[in-house]
């Protein structure tokens, strides 16, 4: 076997591994000891494949951001009315706070790291940019001239990033099912009021 075939499923064992401690603990609360122990490597092995604890982040990042591009884009196939885009992409934030919570707890931590760190900045920036391109795309199928398809995109992911965030930090109090099921029905009716 090559090094770079016996360096590519190593690198992958670390980044999973990184993944779920980062979903379980949080960035504040683990180290990079922890991730190699989960991923059953030495130490010396993650500075070698991500050079250092913000390059192995990073690479969470990167790792993140292409699963719910390609998750969402998956649940919007075949859509073109902002009806069942808006359910569907509604019904895929509820099912990753249901299913998935770490991850959705590791998606907005990543968030809240790349407010304060500038090198994690442009890779969420991007992350929120391309969901939001995801959504637009669907929505400019309907013929809608009035309709600002980049705003209600972008404040329609604002919303669903809100509703989880608040469900997370209070789930006793937060009607999570409640609230997400009135997304949809708000941006329907902000799109067919904005013509009139």
């Amino acid at each position: 076997m090559t090094e770079r075939a016996e360096k590519r499923p190593q690198s992958d064992a670390i980044l999973e591994a990184a993944c779920h401690c980062l979903a379980q603990k949080g960035y504040a609360e683990i180290s990079l000891r922890e991730i190699a122990q989960k991923a059953g490597v030495a130490l010396s092995q993650l500075h070698y494949h991500y050079d250092n604890k913000q390059g192995l982040f990073l690479a969470v990042l990167r790792s993140v951001a292409e699963r719910y591009i390609t998750e969402i884009e998956a649940e919007l196939e075949g859509l073109k009315d902002s009806q069942s885009i808006f359910q569907r992409v509604t019904a895929f934030f509820q099912r990753k706070l249901d299913r998935e919570p770490g991850r959705l707890r590791l998606f907005l931590d990543l968030a809240n790291l790349s407010l304060w760190d500038e090198s994690f900045r442009p890779q969420m920036r991007a992350l929120f940019a391309d969901l939001a391109a995801t959504v637009e795309e669907r929505l400019l199928s309907e013929e809608d001239p009035d309709r600002s398809h980049h705003n209600l995109a972008r404040v329609f992911l604002g919303a669903l990033v809100g509703i989880s965030l608040q469900a997370i930090l209070d789930p006793q109090r937060v009607h999570q099912a409640e609230l997400f099921q009135m997304v949809p029905n708000l941006f329907l009716l902000a799109g067919s009021t904005s013509g009139s």
